[in-house]
């Protein structure tokens, strides 16, 4: 983070990459326009501004990549937005804000959004319609952030990372987004949701066919939400290419800590597997700090990496309790 007086502006055309704080722009004066020709990434720490600056960054002809608080600060900071290829917005934004200025970002590949805000929609809003061709990775990772895929068409999204929706919001914004766009999702992750919602997504004939790598970070499964859950991740047909299955458990997870359906679901695919003789090996990664998985649970993975295709990762350790001679068996 460079917290500098105006001087080291002299220095911008060697710039590569720069995190600027928000009194290095309080000392540059009113319309002042610095040269950057090698800068490709900014990432300004700026909570508010004005149009003052609205040409500092005008001349920076490599940017590629920008990640910023408020989608605002595009404009006042003269960002040159057409030739972006990465955005990554940290603060709530509106679907009026994103619908006026993403259609001038035609080369963007790679998009990153929080919380939207809810507000009075004017009527245009409801139609409004955007085509992003050359999207590859989405994420939407606040809150009603889901909501903005109902305006989109993605044809080349392949990656897509989820936090904070529901079965709703999955079958009326993110199923009908997939589906309009014709795309194919390799890469999927899935945070702060629930079992519903989490195979609606799954259930899309743009996600399950051809679903290779998988995230989940952990949420509670009901108990009526275990065997709809399981059978589904478990089933060869419905996600037939998977390659790779993270769970992931957030430090702030209460103790103790079941990771049984998913488990279940990879033990019971591993069988389906066994039974139709399919030889379709899997990742299985469990991030949590070992401490914290039931002793009967992680006997119950030994056994999944003893006697199936299944290969057990877990980055973070060993039990204190596992015999060294078991977790020899874990692929580490």
């Amino acid at each position: 983070m460079l917290d500098t007086p105006e001087s080291l502006f002299l220095s911008s055309e060697q710039w590569r990459e720069a995190d600027l704080a928000a009194s290095c722009l309080m000392t540059v004066t009113t319309d002042t326009q610095y040269n950057f020709p090698q800068l490709t990434k900014l990432r300004p720490d700026i909570s508010t501004t004005d149009d003052r600056h609205r040409k500092t960054f005008s001349n920076a002809p490599c940017l590629r990549e920008l990640s910023v608080g408020l989608l605002v600060l595009i404009t006042h900071l003269g960002i040159p937005r057409h030739q972006l290829r990465t955005l990554t917005i940290t603060r709530p934004s509106t679907l009026i804000e994103l619908l006026s200025i993403l259609p001038e970002m035609k080369c963007l590949e790679e998009l990153s959004l929080n919380r939207i805000w809810l507000e009075d929609e004017p009527g245009w809003l409801s139609d409004a319609h955007l085509n992003l061709p050359l999207i590859s990775t989405l994420s939407l990772l606040g809150e009603d952030s889901t909501m903005f895929m109902r305006h989109l068409t993605l044809p080349t999204l392949t990656n897509l990372h989820l936090a904070q929706f529901d079965e709703d919001e999955a079958r009326f914004y993110v199923v009908p987004c997939l589906q309009r766009s014709m795309t194919m999702v390799t890469t999927l992750s899935m945070a702060r949701t629930n079992a519903p919602a989490a195979v609606a997504v799954l259930e899309s004939p743009s996600v399950g066919p051809t679903l290779k790598t998988l995230t989940i970070t952990r949420f509670h499964v009901k108990d009526y939400e275990h065997a709809v859950f399981v059978s589904h991740c478990a089933q060869p047909t419905a996600l037939p290419v998977l390659e790779s299955f993270t769970v992931v458990v957030p430090a702030a997870d209460p103790l103790p800590i079941t990771v049984r359906p998913f488990l279940d679901a990879v033990r019971t695919r591993a069988a389906n597997l066994l039974r139709e003789g399919l030889e379709r090996p899997l990742q299985f990664v469990m991030e949590l700090t070992p401490y914290e998985m039931r002793e009967e649970e992680m006997r119950d993975l030994i056994d999944l990496q003893r006697h199936s295709k299944v290969c057990v990762r877990m980055p973070q350790g060993r039990p204190a309790w596992m015999k060294r001679w078991e977790y020899e068996d874990f692929e580490k």
